[in-house]
């Protein structure tokens, strides 16, 4: 909301259109969430619960992200090895003063 402030002092039709599409976000967001949490329910037939094979999926995956919120540090290194690599070979990582 602030950067749609100070937006409007040096482009309003810019900042008005950056407005309008954040109040198309709130109102579709609360009506989506009106509808998913006090909307009547409706059986949909076809859709049902999750097979063995899909559990056997999903289970590794939401332990393994559990585990990368835990404890980030050795995938961070592996990405800040790769980072400083690619900073040593392009240069695209200095700040600038």
């Amino acid at each position: 909301m602030l950067i749609l402030v100070g937006t409007f002092t040096d482009r309003p039709w810019t900042a008005a259109a950056g407005f309008i599409g954040l109040l198309w976000t709130v109102v579709y967001g609360l009506r989506m969430l009106r509808k998913s949490l006090w909307g009547e329910a409706r059986h949909r037939p076809g859709i049902e619960d999750l097979t063995s094979r899909e559990l056997a999926i999903l289970i590794p995956l939401c332990l393994g992200v559990f585990w990368l919120g835990l404890h980030p540090g050795p995938a961070l290194e592996i990405i800040g090895t790769a980072l400083a690599g690619l900073d040593t070979a392009k240069g695209l990582l200095t700040l600038a003063p």
